[in-house]
């Protein structure tokens, strides 16, 4: 499952100069085991042209994508470990991203024990790279996703997910695949509270 699209042109978008010194500089100056999104220092309005609104659900469709990712189990409150790791794999293979993180989150922690719980810490690439013990490459294909953007700490997400399923249901569609969340900016340089992230839910109509 995948969340990269493009913007217009016209707008800022990190350069692979731009992310190579972006990494340097966090790997200076910051504990890369603490947080997620470290791959992007601009906002979603930069990198999407649109500006995101919060609890504002709708359908789109999202473009294939190729990805690097670590696929793990336990909490969902570990992955900020996991995206630790996978961004140092990707600074130690000189791989640059071309678009934010985001987890695939394939378990309901309400209905399957924590300990069980699935999950694939993701980041978008464009250049051909082997995987290893560690890491592994796929491709996500094209998809239609029912979206919601949430602005607030992430251990308080659960109601949007909710509201999203709710949403789904409730418009005559049906959840097609595991749901995402894109993290659109990082605990590195706003607040908890001004945190972004993209719901999404891959559906098809009933």
């Amino acid at each position: 499952m995948h969340h990269l699209f493009l913007g217009n042109s016209n707008k800022k978008v990190l350069t692979s100069v731009n992310f190579k010194l972006f990494f340097q500089k966090m790997k200076e100056r910051y504990d890369m085991f603490k947080y997620f999104a470290l791959a992007v220092i601009v906002s979603g309005v930069m990198l999407f042209g649109c500006s995101p609104k919060e609890e504002n659900i709708s359908v789109k469709t999202v473009g294939a994508t190729k990805c690097v990712f670590i696929s793990g189990q336990g909490n969902y409150s570990e992955v900020g470990l996991i995206f630790g790791k996978l961004f140092e794999w990707l600074i130690e293979k000189d791989v640059n991203p071309i678009g934010p993180p985001f987890g695939i989150y394939y378990d309901n922690p309400k209905e399957v024990p924590l300990a069980e719980c699935r999950y694939d810490v993701c980041v978008p690439i464009k250049v051909e790279i082997e995987s290893d013990s560690l890491v592994q490459i796929k491709e996500i294909c094209e998809m239609e996703v029912a979206s919601l953007m949430y602005k607030g700490p992430y251990d308080k997400v659960g109601a949007s997910w909710e509201k999203l399923y709710s949403w789904v249901y409730k418009n005559k569609y049906e959840p097609a695949g595991p749901g995402m969340e894109v993290y659109l900016n990082s605990p590195a340089e706003v607040s908890a509270d001004s945190l972004l992230t993209e719901i999404q839910i891959p559906v098809k109509k009933k």
